[in-house]
């Protein structure tokens, strides 16, 4: 199934128009009518990820149709823009970005800074209480 076609399929089943889905999205009406009637033959990567936020689908997925569709969490979405987010910072640091474009960057690096901040902190705590749990344990076999 191609890209193309995997768009069509989130659209179907969610029974959108092409009106909301710009709306919500910022993709154009224009662009998203050439996908549905096969006028481009693939949409550039920031659709991609447009459609993939809107849809909590799997960037990679909508692009390949490999791994899992939709996302369990916050954190299968941190993962996958780290890289990107790097990319955005370098241009926000050497001014290769108008300041509209700037201020969104750095919004959307925020939001990933803070999400990966909670998952760090969840994990740090889960890993206190297994070993608080290990360390009571040990106490219980040697008394």
């Amino acid at each position: 199934m191609s890209i193309i076609n995997r768009i069509k399929e989130l659209i179907s089943e969610k029974g959108l128009t092409p009106y909301h889905i710009s709306h919500e999205t910022g993709i154009s009406e224009a662009a998203i009518s050439r996908i549905l009637n096969n006028k481009t033959e693939k949409p550039n990567y920031s659709t991609i990820k447009k459609f993939a936020s809107f849809f909590n689908v799997d960037p990679d997925w909508l692009y390949t149709g490999k791994g899992k569709k939709y996302l369990d969490n916050v954190t299968d979405t941190t993962d996958k823009y780290v890289n990107e987010t790097d990319k955005d910072m370098y241009n926000i640091l050497t001014g290769n970005l108008s300041p509209g474009t700037r201020k969104s960057y750095l919004i959307n690096s925020i939001h990933i800074m803070a999400r990966t901040a909670e998952r760090n902190s969840i994990s740090l705590e889960k890993l206190i209480n297994y070993l608080d749990k290990e360390s009571n344990t040990d106490k219980d076999e040697y008394e």
